[in-house]
């Protein structure tokens, strides 16, 4: 809690951590405009309203659980600054005890929780000093429970207790982690097909723990949040999606495609004397990169769904271009470069990302990107075997 996260009792465990980021990732999409989901950052997981505390635990929450007492005593925190929130929230998967008198606690006033803790620390007192008369006198330790209560209760904390309980509420018997997964996902993704519905509450955990996030201090901004789930409710709201074609008839005149004469991509094709290919070449080369920008950009943030799909045009093309070098003679070597680059550019385009039909132009506008960028090792000139 604050920007040192005080010490509490929550497992180190994997398992707590993801349950902790299903929370958050819940809080995510509750957010509102301009408001920011905060993880690590004042406790476990906040907002402009609530700090939630999140514990996993399997027996019951009882009068005596340390659970309710440590997140009282870390609240107590004097650099805790619970004046920003309107409610303190125990987030737990625990049911209540049969007898616990924390069952009756969200729906009491301040004063009757205050007497709920008192009632139930006097209990304990009594308890233990029985425990201490049937042991004839021998000195027995103060049970851990006791003493947490004692310095909640204490005095010098009296005046922040009082303004403590008057936030604080239960939330008992929250689903375990696959159930609450499982809620989140019923509840936000109505409108995905159950085929895609992990794929995407795995994009949105991966963005509440990406770089871009936890280099912010683990905020998570309404704007950013609602921002990539449109980007991947575009991608994955159906089974395939229909490629964006308005720029694919876009005509480059002489002046522009003059500009181009200087590019890597243009000059490979000079290369094998093809220059009645570059008028094409440069028309798809602007095009493709037209339509990343203006159209795929904001549905199609995931720079690994490009690296896939260029991934697979390299494989196509570099056992066809091994094929054909074994095959070229030397007398005929330009028109075979020539055969080699229409056979490419006559592929059918393989699937970017989920579209279903991802145009044959904007396959070979890739191409040209891959071939301008010398990295790729992309050519058209067919070499000699030796």
């Amino acid at each position: 809690m604050g920007e040192n996260k005080l010490a509490n009792d929550a497992s180190d465990s994997i398992g707590a951590i993801i349950y902790q980021f299903y929370i958050a990732l819940n809080k995510c999409f509750e957010l509102e405009p301009n408001e920011t989901v905060f993880i690590e950052k004042f406790g476990d997981v906040s907002n402009s309203t609530q700090q939630i505390e999140v514990k996993q635990y399997s027996d019951p929450l009882t009068d005596s659980h340390l659970n309710f007492w440590n997140t009282v005593n870390n609240w107590l925190h004097v650099d805790f600054d619970h004046t920003r929130f309107k409610n303190l929230i125990l987030l737990t998967t625990q049911d209540y005890g049969p007898k616990t008198q924390f069952a009756k606690w969200n729906d009491a006033n301040s004063d009757e929780r205050l007497m709920i803790l008192n009632e139930i620390k006097d209990a304990a007192v009594k308890r233990h000093q029985t425990a201490l008369a049937k042991d004839e006198g021998r000195q027995k330790a103060k049970p851990e429970a006791l003493a947490l209560m004692e310095k909640v209760l204490s005095s010098e904390s009296a005046e922040r207790l009082n303004q403590i309980v008057a936030k604080t509420f239960i939330a008992d018997a929250t689903p375990l982690p696959p159930e609450y997964y499982a809620a989140i996902k019923n509840k936000y993704l109505k409108g995905i097909p159950s085929i895609n519905k992990d794929v995407v509450m795995t994009a949105m955990l991966g963005l509440i723990m990406s770089p871009e996030i936890t280099d912010n201090a683990f905020e998570i901004t309404e704007e950013t949040f609602s921002k990539q789930f449109q980007e991947i409710t575009a991608q994955y709201n159906s089974t395939t999606i229909i490629f964006p074609k308005k720029l694919l008839n876009t005509k480059i005149d002489e002046s522009e495609r003059n500009k181009h004469l200087d590019e890597n991509y243009v000059k490979k094709i000079l290369e094998i004397e093809y220059d009645e290919a570059i008028p094409d070449a440069v028309t798809h080369y602007v095009v493709t990169n037209k339509t990343i920008a203006e159209e795929l950009m904001d549905r199609l943030s995931n720079k690994q769904v490009y690296e896939a799909y260029h991934q697979e045009i390299i494989n196509q093309i570099k056992p066809k271009y091994a094929t054909a070098c074994r095959n070229a003679k030397e007398d005929s070597l330009i028109n075979q470069s020539k055969d080699h680059y229409d056979s490419i550019m006559s592929l059918p385009s393989p699937a970017l990302g989920n579209f279903n039909d991802t145009h044959i132009i904007f396959k070979n506008g890739t191409i040209h990107i891959l071939a301008n960028d010398d990295t790729y090792g992309l050519r058209w000139k067919l070499k000699l075997e030796k």
